[in-house]
């Protein structure tokens, strides 16, 4: 499950390249001087959190680069679409050509947009799950009450969404590569973190990806969250979307 698909290490600008990393430490102090401030400003309600007329699970990371986000939310809407449930997934479309507000890549039965319009991973996903349509948008609110409205979706799927956090979400799942969970320690563009570590403190469920099993030590710091370890093939799927149904940090659990 860990396997990245279509979900690949950002490369540095070119404008960067000859920079000596040292260089960019003031930047990346800045960086997070910044991200630091905006979740303050969500923790208390400067920032306006908007919540969707469903249940919303948001899939994401803390670093650039690849940690399985495109295989794992496959699998959660197939998984939620085998239980009964109307899933549909929620992606910001990155480097697709389609400009609309709400753009359908799939109605859950056919593929509506190519990937040049769609987007690689969307395009991906769509080709992937069963009976589960596939909106992107800059403004997933927007979405989210499209998919609603004119898909009867029970459940939303925010594709890599950790950082979006103008939608609340129910559950907050966070992928860590068992390697390298939080890069060179560093935020961007000294090091791979989108932000500070502290931030998995959000987090209610979070899942170590890689080829093989190796302890990121920080399992203590975040009493209550639930962790997983994925590796190529998906495993353990059954206890996974049970212990999603249970998560109950936020609201009511999901019944099956």
């Amino acid at each position: 499950m860990s396997e990245v698909i279509g979900d690949r290490f950002k490369p540095v600008p070119t404008g960067l390249k000859h920079v000596k990393l040292k260089n960019l430490f003031p930047i990346s102090i800045l960086y997070s001087g910044v991200v630091r401030l905006r979740n303050l400003f969500y923790q208390t309600g400067l920032f306006k959190v908007r919540k969707l007329g469903c249940r919303v699970i948001s899939v994401g990371n803390i670093t650039v680069g690849g940690t399985g986000k495109t295989p794992m939310v496959i699998m959660l809407a197939n998984l939620l679409n085998e239980k009964g449930y109307r899933p549909a997934i929620l992606s910001r479309g990155y480097a697709g050509k389609g400009k609309s507000r709400v753009n359908i890549v799939s109605d859950g039965k056919n593929l509506l947009m190519s990937p040049k319009n769609a987007g690689d991973e969307p395009a991906l996903i769509a080709k992937s799950v069963r009976n589960v349509p596939v909106i992107t948008g800059k403004n997933r609110y927007l979405t989210g009450k499209y998919a609603i409205e004119h898909f009867r979706a029970d459940v939303l799927i925010l594709d890599d969404a950790f950082q979006h956090r103008s939608v609340f979400r129910d559950i907050d799942i966070v992928l860590l590569d068992n390697q390298k969970p939080f890069g060179n320690g560093f935020t961007i563009p000294r090091g791979e973190l989108r932000e500070p570590a502290s931030a998995l403190e959000r987090a209610d469920i979070i899942v170590k990806t890689g080829n093989g099993r190796q302890e990121t030590g920080d399992r203590g710091q975040w009493t209550g969250t639930q962790m997983f370890e994925a590796y190529r093939k998906p495993v353990k799927q059954e206890m996974f979307i049970r212990s999603i149904i249970c998560v109950e940090r936020k609201s009511s659990p999901l019944r099956v």
